[in-house]
């Protein structure tokens, strides 16, 4: 399967390819993180969007290995 994702159609539906692209990323990404907090100075502060990052890239999960 390619690592692109499948165009759509104009309806904007999922297609079965475009489902299978989504289950295999998920399925693959799970191991991996895309982000790792190095080092923070100034202001601490926290935030729904930087929450939100994290969460996404996994950055605070320091076990998995970067992609």
């Amino acid at each position: 399967m390619p690592c692109v994702f499948p165009e759509l159609p104009e309806s904007g539906k999922l297609t079965p390819d475009a489902d299978r692209w989504i289950q295999l990323y998920e399925e693959k990404s799970a191991r991996i993180a895309v982000c790792r907090l190095v080092d923070s100075f100034g202001e601490d502060f926290s935030s729904s969007v930087l929450d939100l990052h994290d969460e996404a890239t996994r950055a605070l999960h320091s076990d998995l290995p970067l992609g």
